[in-house]
């Protein structure tokens, strides 16, 4: 379908990409969350099915022919990141949203964050979220310290405290709690990898130059959390590349602050994370693996065993932090 909206080269305000692998039983759910999005000219939105082998691109025509600004793109399979950057280098709009296609936004959160994206020119526009268990459980993650304001302005020490834990949590690598304006993002790409949204962020705030940041205190966007989710199965490669997203995550922090109180975060996390890794490469038996968490763990030891003074105490973070 080509319709006269598609065919004229508009500068939208917004473009969202939409990435699409092996979706059917979600896709539809999840274009529909997007509301008044659906039919605006200001916004292009472009799914990308990335060689699905289900009916997922039967759908994504379906809903082609259904909206005038939805177009749909069909690649080889190469992965999520492979079908941002694809959508990526078509877009066309002034901010750009990368939308996950088994998730939905928050009733109302599309006329919220299309007035946002009218009325600022920020680099970046965060929001909180639902993470929605299989059980029906609702963890909401937005700053409930300051409940009672929808718009905060946080400085990009506060997003590194957020993002290492260190305070509510409530800023995520996610890419889909956020978006960012194109002209903001145009040296970036998604590298291909598993774990990519982290690595995508921090290289963000590293080589922006804004120190402040607008984020909408509102559960805006609904993570549904399933067990057949890529995040939550291991493999050499998943594990390999969770340990270069948490080497980029730590080069980026040592680079972006000096604070005594966020490096040490930073390198907490990381040494948990390779532990963790360590943990789930019981299950995978990777030889790689193995070795790149001793030479990780052998060549930091000393800032190791300055942060963990006494197992008791590592036994406990390990256990009871939130990772």
């Amino acid at each position: 379908m080509t319709s006269s909206l598609k065919s004229q080269n508009m500068k939208f305000e917004l473009t969202v990409v939409i990435p699409a692998y092996n979706v059917e039983n979600y896709l539809l759910r999840s274009i529909e969350s997007l509301g008044s999005w659906l039919n605006n000219e200001a916004i292009e939105i472009l799914i990308v099915d990335d060689g699905s082998t289900d009916d997922s691109l039967l759908v994504a025509r379906h809903i082609e022919e259904t909206y005038n600004n939805v177009s749909v793109y069909h690649k080889d399979n190469g992965g999520l990141s492979s079908a941002r950057n694809f959508g990526y280098s078509l877009a066309g709009g002034r901010y750009v949203y990368f939308f996950d296609s088994d998730d939905a936004l928050s009733e109302d959160a599309a006329e919220i964050l299309l007035k946002t994206i009218l009325s600022t020119s920020d680099d970046l526009i965060m929001f909180g979220y639902d993470e929605i268990l299989e059980d029906g459980t609702i963890n909401t993650f937005t700053n409930k310290i300051k409940s009672q304001e929808m718009e905060l302005i946080l400085e990009k020490h506060d997003i590194l405290t957020e993002l290492l834990g260190i305070k509510q949590g409530f800023v995520p690598g996610y890419a889909p709690t956020k978006i960012f304006r194109s002209d903001a993002i145009k040296e970036l790409y998604f590298r291909e990898m598993y774990y990519e949204d982290l690595a995508f962020f921090m290289d963000f705030l590293r080589q922006n130059a804004s120190d402040t940041y607008r984020f909408i205190n509102l559960p805006l966007y609904k993570y549904y959390r399933r067990s057949g989710s890529i995040t939550l199965q291991s493999s050499e490669t998943k594990l390999m590349d969770k340990m270069t997203s948490l080497d980029i995550m730590l080069d980026d922090v040592l680079e972006m602050s000096s604070n005594p109180r966020i490096v040490n975060e930073a390198f907490k996390s990381y040494f948990v994370g390779y532990l963790w890794i360590a943990k789930l490469n019981k299950d995978v038996s990777s030889v790689l693996v193995s070795k790149r968490v001793h030479k990780v763990l052998h060549s930091n030891q000393g800032k190791y065993f300055e942060l963990f003074k006494g197992f008791k105490n590592f036994v406990k973070f390990v256990y009871y932090r939130t990772f």
